[in-house]
Parts: C-alpha cells; sequence; structure tokens
C-alpha cells in the first residue's frame, strides 16, 4: 500500500470527532485498517468509496488524493501540485494559490 499524507489528512477530517471505533460501525471497515488509512496509507478505491459512502462524504476529493483520480478544475490542479511543492514554505503557498484563484476569476470562460 502506497502512503499518501494528503489521503490520511482527509480521512482524519471526514472521521472528525468520531472514534475509529465509531468511524468502523459507520464504515463497515475495520478499526486497524482506518488507523493505517488516517496515517496516509491508500487502500483499494472500493475501500475508499465504502469509506465515503459511511460518511455520506465526497468521494472525490479522497479518490483524488489517493492517486486514482485527477483534479479537473485549474485550480484543484494547482494546489495538488503546491502540496508536492517542498521547496515553497506555506506563506509562499497561500500566495500562489491567491494569485491563481484571482486570475481564475477574471478569466473564467463561462464569463462574458
Amino acid at each position: 500500500m502506497k502512503v499518501e499524507p494528503e489521503f490520511g489528512e482527509l480521512v482524519r477530517a471526514v472521521v472528525g470527532n468520531d472514534s475509529y471505533g465509531q468511524a468502523a460501525i459507520k464504515t463497515e471497515i475495520s478499526k486497524a485498517y482506518l488507523v493505517e488509512m488516517a496515517r496516509g496509507k491508500v487502500p483499494s478505491r472500493e475501500v475508499i468509496e465504502k469509506f465515503a459512502a459511511g460518511y455520506k462524504a465526497n468521494v472525490s476529493p479522497l479518490l483524488i488524493a489517493a492517486g486514482y483520480e485527477q483534479p479537473t478544475d485549474t485550480e484543484t490542479r494547482v494546489q495538488y501540485a503546491l502540496n508536492g511543492a517542498d521547496d515553497l514554505s506555506e506563506l509562499s503557498k497561500q500566495q500562489l494559490m491567491e494569485m491563481v484563484r484571482d486570475f481564475a476569476e477574471k478569466h473564467r470562460k463561462d464569463k462574458d
């Protein structure tokens, strides 16, 4: 199983204040497996879909973070690229994302 830290962050965000025991009941995934997922270990696509369904969560961000899908919008693609840019400070990443959002807002194709 590969490890994707961002996937683990999303799993922890979805679980929220629930214990992993509670999450296991909601998702029908073992507590031990959920703990591994929260550490960033990427399971099969089917397990991710089961996890999302148990929490009635949007599965797409989880699948993107796990590497099963590619983001479709420019802002998300840039965000994922910046997340992997270890040579940039968090402040630099935030500033770049702000510039991308401003640019995208001004130049959307569907704008008149």
